[in-house]
């Protein structure tokens, strides 16, 4: 087995919160690159949008705009997730309030 093959994140389902803009964007960015469904989520909806849309024209990402500061916000994103896949992956807790 080649070590492309053994750390393949090809098809992983992925949440990287704080997605949108630093490591955040540069974990987001890598693991869309190497073939995984990637959700993003922050606080700005529409950069949310606008960095999902970019990283779209590589591979799979959508936005799921949520403040994490929050109870409610974790779980209206933990909903989504559940809403969208059956399973996750790699959970990357990168936002400032995780």
């Amino acid at each position: 087995m080649s070590a492309s093959e053994l750390f393949s994140v090809q098809g992983k389902r992925v949440v990287v919160s704080g997605g949108t803009s630093g490591i955040g964007l540069m974990i987001a960015r890598a693991f869309v690159k190497n073939g995984a469904s990637v959700l993003i989520s922050s606080r700005k909806a529409e950069v949310c949008a606008s960095v999902a849309e970019e990283l779209s024209r590589v591979g799979e990402c959508v936005a799921v705009p949520e403040n994490l500061a929050s109870e409610e916000g974790c779980q209206r994103l933990a909903d989504a997730v559940g809403e969208r896949w059956d399973s996750l992956d790699v959970l990357v807790n990168n936002a400032g309030a995780t």
